[in-house]
């Protein structure tokens, strides 16, 4: 099917973004190692993505969609670096250990061909939700700490390449969940602009 068409050229899209993706990825990475400090970042967030990209390798390995199977390998071995900073600098809750063992109990469960296009769609649904408590915790803490607005802004970027992805594919499933996620990441850049780190500095002068 490749050529100049949408299928195509959607397609093409969405994978050079999620390269552009992984360096949004490194330089969260960067800011957290730099500033020796993960405050404000989402650990829920974090490790449902992570696991959510391992979902998208499977899928992709299931429905022999290269796109997906790109998207997962490279999106999953640049948040070890996050998750290494985050385990270093302010470790994970009793909570989110569990959380972990949920994740990867339903990661094993999806090697099942019956499973593994609803543990997907699962994982899509519970990404926008772990995707709420990156805004909810700047809010909180009225801090945009050590997350980085090059990660949201290119994670949005992305997510409008998913949107057309889907349509094109006539996947709404997926369009829904990437309008959702489209949505969240919005509301986030608002609220980084509103507690951005250079602000919450010039008020504390």
């Amino acid at each position: 099917m490749w050529g100049w068409n949408q299928a195509s050229i959607a397609s093409l899209g969405t994978l050079i973004l999620g390269v552009i993706g992984a360096y949004g990825q490194y330089r969260q990475a960067k800011l957290i190692w730099q500033r020796k400090s993960a405050q404000s970042v989402s650990n829920l967030w974090t490790i449902t993505f992570f696991c959510m990209f391992i979902a998208y390798f499977i899928q992709g390995l299931s429905t022999n969609k290269v796109v997906m199977e790109a998207q997962g390998v490279i999106r999953v071995f640049c948040y070890i670096p996050i998750i290494i900073g985050i385990v270093k600098f302010s470790n994970f809750s009793v909570i989110e250990k569990r959380i972990w063992f949920t994740m990867g109990l339903l990661l094993i469960l999806m090697i099942s061909p019956k499973l593994t296009s609803n543990i997907f769609v699962l994982f899509g649904y519970l990404g926008v939700g772990a995707a709420t408590h990156q805004p909810w915790t700047i809010w909180k803490k009225r801090d945009a700490g050590a997350v980085s607005i090059a990660l949201i802004t290119i994670y949005t970027i992305s997510i409008l390449f998913w949107m057309w992805y889907a349509i094109v594919f006539r996947d709404m499933k997926l369009f829904w969940v990437s309008l959702a996620f489209c949505i969240v990441y919005v509301i986030t850049i608002g609220l980084w602009i509103a507690y951005r780190p250079s602000k919450i500095a010039r008020c504390k002068k």
